[in-house]
């Protein structure tokens, strides 16, 4: 008897009769009945319901694998959500026991409930784990890549320990690759023609200057001139300019500086601009002097011509008085006073009035003129006004 199901009829009808027998006829129905259960050859999903793993969608008889976040044990029974915030790693699951905290997240102790993976560890499938030695991860890291290696320390791949950097670049030296969480920093020695200030970079001297290997100042960085030097505020080369006659160095030019000048000093001429050199004893000159030349005989001395030297003028004692008086080239000549006279080493000899008379406190020793006794002196001279002394001017 033809089989009543519609598909196999139609299977039934469409075979050549020849091949129409009994055991023929079962392979066809068998056919029939996998594409329209649609699963894996298996006698579960064959002849009774779903595999496990798999489930039939409500008013569908084609058995699909069960989603992710489900599990499906098979048989009569529908798919069945994982608890809680759990899902599943895959497709297929076929038992509660594969519901898991997502990634990121873990549970404790059976729970259900997830938690946010905490910081310095990963969690995978809902499984806490800690990070490597040398390593941290931010809350929520979900697997081993996310632990990264702590500051001072790299690794090339996930799976490699983290290893210490190198120690920074030396004094002299720069950086030719940084130091990354994944590569170790290189260093350089610091070539002619830069300067290498931290370890780090490298600085190119200015146009014009130039620096020995292993530099690590700007300062190293000469001017190639040897007459120039560098000015660190233009950043360029100067010429040194030495100094003028009337001028006196200073300070001495270095490479990064000029040299010092100052006008020379009173008493001092400097004819070629280094050194100063002092006027000859006795004699003075004008600040800027450039020649020996303008050195004059001070107001103290005067010009000996025989010698051409300064000479220090004579000066009157108490005794004497100026006969001549002194000029640039000549010395001043001095006299004793006279009997009865009194003297002023400038002003001279003056006359005492005929009306003193001289008086020594010692035979031969200094005299001074006095008026007779009665008399007082008065304008000068001695009469009998009523006067307070009777000694006109000392005399010697």
């Amino acid at each position: 008897k033809p089989p009543t199901n519609d598909l196999v009829s139609t299977a039934f009808m469409m075979a050549p009769r020849r091949l129409v027998t009994a055991t023929c006829l079962w392979v066809v129905v068998v056919a029939v009945l996998l594409a329209e259960r649609a699963v894996v050859a298996d006698a579960c999903g064959l002849f009774s319901d779903c595999c496990p793993g798999t489930f039939a969608p409500e008013g569908l008889s084609v058995c699909q694998n069960c989603t992710v976040g489900f599990f499906c044990v098979g048989g009569g029974d529908n798919r069945q959500a994982c608890p809680g915030q759990q899902t599943t790693s895959h497709a297929a699951s076929v038992s509660a026991e594969q519901c898991h905290c997502p990634s990121g997240a873990w549970s404790t102790n059976g729970s259900t409930d997830c938690l946010v993976c905490p910081e310095g560890f990963y969690c995978a499938a809902g499984v806490l784990r800690a990070c490597p030695t040398n390593t941290y991860s931010t809350q929520g890291a979900s697997e081993l890549a996310q632990c990264d290696c702590n500051g001072g320390f790299y690794r090339t791949s996930a799976s490699d320990p983290c290893t210490p950097h190198t120690d920074p670049c030396g004094a002299g030296q720069y950086e030719t690759a940084p130091a990354t969480a994944s590569t170790d920093r290189s260093c350089n020695g610091c070539q002619a023609g830069f300067f290498c200030p931290d370890g780090v970079e490298r600085v190119a001297c200015a146009n014009g200057t130039v620096s020995l290997a292993g530099s690590t100042l700007a300062s190293n960085c000469t001017c190639i001139a040897a007459d120039n030097y560098f000015h660190n505020e233009t950043q360029q080369c100067n010429p040194h300019v030495p100094c003028t006659p009337g001028q006196v160095e200073t300070q001495p030019p270095t490479p990064t500086s000029p040299r010092g000048c100052e006008p020379c000093a009173v008493d001092f001429f400097c004819p070629n601009g280094t050194a100063a050199v002092p006027c000859p004893e006795n004699a003075t000159s004008p600040a800027r002097s450039v020649s020996v030349d303008n050195c004059t005989c001070n107001n103290q001395s005067y010009t000996e011509p025989s010698s051409g030297l300064c000479t220090l003028l004579t000066q009157c004692n108490e005794t004497e008085y100026q006969v001549t008086e002194a000029t640039a080239t000549s010395d001043r000549e001095c006299a004793p006073c006279s009997y009865c006279k009194s003297c002023d080493s400038l002003l001279g000899c003056q006359e005492c009035h005929p009306s003193f008379v001289p008086v020594a406190d010692v035979p031969g020793g200094p005299q001074r003129c006095e008026c007779p006794a009665g008399l007082l002196v008065h304008d000068g001279r001695c009469s009998d006004g009523n006067q307070t002394s009777t000694t006109a001017t000392t005399t010697t």
